[in-house]
């Protein structure tokens, strides 16, 4: 990875700094590796037209958030698909329709929270929060260095001899 000094050693490189990335780049860091997040965004949250602006975490995401610490974040930034509304807004002058509920599922039954809806550029601010924590509870090179506003051209392995090589994570949707 580039970083201010020039070229360095990183164990992961990940390209794409959204959902993905960020839990690939915390699952990774976790597990000891020093990980390069590379986003040609400028920044983490950035708004790309071409991406949803709601994501709803179902089960599954919410397992991944939790392993990862950040199911309290989640849930405190969202809202249940149990209080989420759809209305319906035309250009005529007839009145909006009454909100519409989507259907619900027994949550005692099923043993664990509804599905949430969060705004991606929140999910992943709160995610990349994460990451900056792991990054200055170290002393020394950051364990996780993020690299926004740049368009990665290239990434050179390097065979490592102890541990088995050096590796590259894609959590770019778009690419």
């Amino acid at each position: 990875a580039m970083g201010a000094a020039g070229p360095r050693h990183v164990d992961v490189v990940v390209v794409g700094a959204g959902p993905t990335g960020l839990a690939a780049a915390l699952e990774l860091r976790a597990r000891g590796a020093r990980v390069a997040i590379v986003d040609k965004a400028p920044s983490p949250g950035a708004f790309d037209a071409e991406r949803a602006f709601l994501y709803n975490v179902d089960g599954r995401g919410q397992a991944v958030l939790d392993s990862l610490g950040l199911l309290p974040a989640l849930l405190a930034a969202s809202v249940s698909q149990e209080e989420f509304r759809i209305s319906i807004v035309t250009d005529s002058a007839e009145p909006v329709s009454a909100p519409v509920a989507l259907p619900t599922v027994d949550m005692e039954q099923r043993r664990r929270t509804p599905a949430q809806w969060i705004p991606r550029a929140t999910l992943v601010e709160l995610m990349d929060a994460a990451v900056a924590a792991t990054v200055e509870q170290r002393s020394g090179p950051p364990a996780v260095e993020r690299i926004y506003g740049y368009e990665l051209q290239s990434i050179t392995l390097a065979r490592k001899e102890a541990a088995g090589g050096g590796g590259a994570s894609g959590g770019d949707g778009g690419a």
